[in-house]
């Protein structure tokens, strides 16, 4: 932007433009928020999931050759 446009008439084109690159940048910040806490909570149920497979190896009964009865 020149110093020209921030002159005379162009006074309030500027204080446009300002707003509408903050409204922009908060609009990709939120986007980006949004997409880290769905990252985060997609990792976090791959945890729960792993964890629960394993518990659920570790809890079964395991059955050898001598254990048939």
């Amino acid at each position: 932007m020149t110093t020209e446009a921030l002159t005379g008439d162009a006074g309030h084109d500027w204080r446009t433009a300002l707003r509408e690159r903050v409204e922009r940048a908060a609009r990709r910040r939120a986007q980006r928020d949004g997409l880290r806490r769905e990252a985060a909570r997609r990792r976090a149920h791959g945890l729960i999931d792993r964890s629960a497979a394993r518990l659920a190896r570790v809890r079964a009964p395991v059955v050898t050759d001598g254990d048939t009865g």
